[in-house]
């Protein structure tokens, strides 16, 4: 698949995001943005894809429903396949608990001697604080 620019990129009625004149390489449908940072996927088949450099990523809140996303900061690496994020609105309602212990492995991930250990803690902490969020936009 070759890479579209962002004029390329459509935003029909139903207020899904697709590719103009995409098409899926199996069964021709139209290809649509996911929630997913830079990732494609078949509105018939369902089979994913990702554009190649070029393409403006946007990602998307982890909360179902909300619309909010955001783009590449500049002191931040790009973001990539798989990034997750949770905005503004919905990070206020995660626990102040969680927020400290994510916060607190962030900063110990840029010194040295972090393990695999490490790493499975940090994402299961992030796991929690993106359940969180959910919940509480769910009103539980």
């Amino acid at each position: 698949m070759t890479a579209k620019s962002s004029s390329q990129i459509d935003e029909p009625a139903r207020g899904r995001l697709v590719f103009r004149g995409g098409c899926c390489s199996r069964c021709s449908g139209e290809l649509e943005w996911t929630q997913w940072a830079g990732t494609l996927q078949c509105s018939t088949c369902r089979t994913g894809t990702i554009p190649g450099p070029g393409v403006a990523i946007r990602v998307r809140c982890c909360v179902p429903f909300c619309e909010r996303t955001r783009g590449d900061r500049k002191n931040e690496p790009p973001l990539g396949p798989g990034t997750e994020w949770i905005c503004g609105e919905h990070w206020q309602r995660v626990p102040r608990r969680l927020k400290l212990i994510r916060s607190r492995l962030k900063r110990r991930s840029t010194g040295p001697g972090w393990t695999d250990t490490d790493k499975l803690i940090s994402a299961r902490a992030w796991l929690r604080c993106k359940r969180a969020a959910i919940e509480a936009a769910a009103g539980l």
